[in-house]
């Protein structure tokens, strides 16, 4: 059973940054969630069209004091859809997203991360 949860406000943010390398012509792109809002999570990854949505490559974000932190490498040009999954259960959207749209389960929408 999966369970959705959409745009929760809690104390701390969620920080999604982007930094343009240009000799690869991609971005670098670290996606923030503060472990408070995973309610005790074992293991929150990051899941998005980048990886087809699939819970084994996606990856796991880390805990570093607090807040869970994965960065990723992405080709410019391009809007990407993603979303947080909390133990393979609790889907839980970004704060700082660049947009968001429906999506194709669950009358949910799915993150955007603009890098065109």
């Amino acid at each position: 059973m999966l369970i959705f949860a959409l745009n929760i406000k809690k104390s701390k943010t969620m920080s999604l940054t982007k930094s343009y390398v240009k000799s690869k012509k991609t971005y670098k792109v670290t996606f923030e969630i503060p472990k408070e809002w995973v309610n005790g999570a074992k293991e929150v990854r990051v899941l998005g069209d980048f990886n087809n949505w699939d819970w084994e490559k996606a990856p796991v974000l880390k805990n570093n004091k607090g807040i869970l932190k994965s960065r990723q490498e992405l080709k410019e040009g391009k809007k990407y859809e993603y979303r947080y999954l909390a133990d393979n259960q609790v889907w839980l959207n970004d704060e700082k997203a660049d947009d968001y749209v429906a999506s194709e389960y669950a009358d949910a929408q799915n993150c955007v991360l603009d890098l065109s």
